[in-house]
């Protein structure tokens, strides 16, 4: 099915995800989103807002990071 679903070019989620070799198998079949106890046990819509802080700053600093390499990227490779 996941195979089928990429061939499509439709995004595919693994749910019931409780345990990392369960990733793994998902990885292995190129299903890149997945949900499930392992990332996170069910919670209450009130803590949806402090996780999607929390992803936001981390992607923030993620972006950061990149900007910066590829600066750094850039300037070496003008100097060379």
């Amino acid at each position: 099915m996941i195979g089928l679903a990429r061939n499509l070019d439709i995004n595919t989620v693994g749910h019931g995800v409780e345990v990392e070799s369960t990733i793994h198998q998902l990885r292995d079949t190129q299903c890149r989103l997945a949900q499930g106890y392992f990332y996170s046990k069910p919670f209450e819509l009130s803590g949806f807002e402090t996780l999607a802080r929390a992803v936001a700053k981390y992607r923030s600093i993620t972006s950061q990071i990149a900007l910066i390499l590829t600066i750094i990227f850039l300037l070496i490779s003008l100097l060379y």
